[in-house]
């Protein structure tokens, strides 16, 4: 017996809108079927008083006009809370900063934009009303009485890193063509030693003994910027990416320059890149690995600095195991060896 289903249902559409509107980033929704139509990002949300208030009194501003706006209220750093963003495809971001209040300004970027625009704070409502009108009416404004609940954005955030798969799908430049890892028994020294390495949770910070390395460090990481420009547009995204992989791969007592080309290989530099086999992140961790010698939340990976450590622990691992052979270490990595 045969059977087949044809027809347009909403889970098609969907796929659909991925696949015909997507970029290197993520998503870029339509704003008729965009989750939410404008993202409030403020910058020192748990620092500024100024920033969270501005930001409150805006999403209740929208929200009243029939805008569904989602503010993010997390306290990211800026190049993780956009570059978030840009996965999950809002059409239309707005930034608040200390900075840009103080100037009486904020900064508004749809999706599709390569740079932002500086509006007057004055101006922020009417400016991103006429960008929604050009594209689609609102839902009706909501009467006085009615009251407006905030949504956190966890929700989203989650949604959009278990959907990463589809993402990868969706997008032909992203599907990463890393193989699987093996997973082989280890002993439990070896373990030990690998869960302790990838636990520890110290912040990103490059340390140095001499004027003359931090020199070195700068030179590195202004080249390095430079080369990356076509893969990652967003200058403190750039800046954040390598800044965690110059500490991770030093950490862990390998070149920079040998992670950099491995995350080039592996994933193309997408943060949300899913393999064939599974493999997660920039650096295409099986996910079994989180399990082994991290803290079974396989979810972790996709997380820039936690995706890095775990490569880098893992790559060092098979250095060690095949004797420091760079050429049976990588093929290990890639679920190459030995065919």
């Amino acid at each position: 017996m045969q059977m087949g289903c044809y027809g347009i249902g909403v889970t098609r559409i969907l796929g659909a809108a991925i696949e015909q509107g997507h970029d290197e980033r993520g998503i870029v929704w339509p704003d008729a079927i965009a989750p939410f139509r404008v993202v409030l990002c403020p910058i020192g949300w748990d620092r500024s008083d100024a920033v969270r208030e501005a930001a409150l009194r805006l999403h209740d501003e929208l929200e009243v006009l029939g805008v569904d706006t989602m503010l993010d209220d997390r306290g990211e750093r800026p190049g993780a809370m956009f570059a978030d963003w840009e996965l999950i495809g809002v059409p239309h971001r707005v930034v608040l900063s200390d900075r840009g209040l103080k100037e009486g300004q904020l900064e508004i970027q749809g999706r599709r934009e390569p740079v932002a625009s500086k509006v007057a704070i004055s101006d922020t409502v009417r400016v991103l009303r006429e960008r929604l009108r050009a594209w689609s009416p609102s839902r009706p404004a909501r009467r006085e009485s009615e009251s407006i609940v905030r949504i956190g954005p966890t929700a989203a955030i989650h949604i959009a890193r278990c959907g990463a798969a589809l993402v990868s799908w969706a997008c032909a430049c992203s599907v990463a063509m890393a193989g699987a890892q093996v997973e082989e028994p280890l002993a439990n020294s070896v373990r030990s030693a690998l869960a302790a390495a990838v636990a520890d949770s110290a912040p990103p910070r490059a340390g140095f003994e001499t004027i003359e390395e931090r020199l070195a460090y700068l030179r590195w990481l202004g080249s390095m910027s430079e080369r990356l420009k076509r893969r990652k547009s967003e200058h403190a995204t750039r800046v954040e990416f390598l800044e965690a992989l110059w500490y991770e791969s030093r950490r862990a007592g390998l070149e920079p320059e040998l992670v950099l080309g491995l995350v080039q290989v592996e994933s193309g530099f997408r943060k949300y890149a899913v393999s064939r086999a599974g493999a997660i992140g920039y650096m295409q961790v099986m996910p079994f690995w989180a399990h082994l010698i991290g803290d079974g939340d396989p979810a972790r990976l996709f997380h820039m600095q936690a995706n890095l450590r775990f490569g880098c622990v893992i790559l060092r691992h098979y250095l060690q195991m095949e004797r420091g052979d760079l050429f049976l270490a990588l093929g290990r990595y890639n679920g190459s060896r030995g065919r």
